[in-house]
């Protein structure tokens, strides 16, 4: 699984349909999957986290991956899936420690996707306002 998701890492840019299509019918099926150790999804997360680094990445998986009638809806898949892991079996006091803080890394992961959205939406912010000053 490390060897997959460094591969994925290494050639994002040039097999990105590929990769969209590995993210979504493997990894992210894992991610939220019964029989998954807790592991590996913390591999498959900490991956995610590193994909979605900056609002230019996360930006560039919805308009390469969600932004068109025929999209694999990636973006989409990802929020939902790591969603899924934040709000862990509903019985934190029967979580182990480790399932803990994989639902606390996964609301982490969520937090950091909207900051760097954020982020994006105060670059525009920035532009509208320096274009009307001209």
């Amino acid at each position: 699984l490390k060897s997959l998701i460094l591969f994925t890492h290494k050639f994002k840019v040039f097999l990105a349909p590929q990769l969209g299509a590995l993210l979504g019918e493997l990894l992210l099926p894992l991610l939220t999957g019964p029989h998954v150790s807790i592991t590996h999804k913390d591999d498959i997360l900490s991956m995610l986290t590193r994909m979605m680094s900056t609002h230019q990445a996360a930006v560039n998986v919805y308009y390469n991956y969600d932004n068109h009638a025929k999209g694999t809806r990636l973006f989409q898949q990802i929020i939902e899936g790591v969603s899924k892991l934040a709000e862990g079996d509903g019985d934190s006091q029967k979580q182990s420690a480790e399932a803990q803080r994989l639902q606390i890394r996964a609301l982490m992961f969520l937090v950091k996707v909207v900051e760097v959205l954020s982020e994006r939406c105060d670059d525009f912010k920035h532009q509208i306002n320096q274009d009307q000053v001209i």
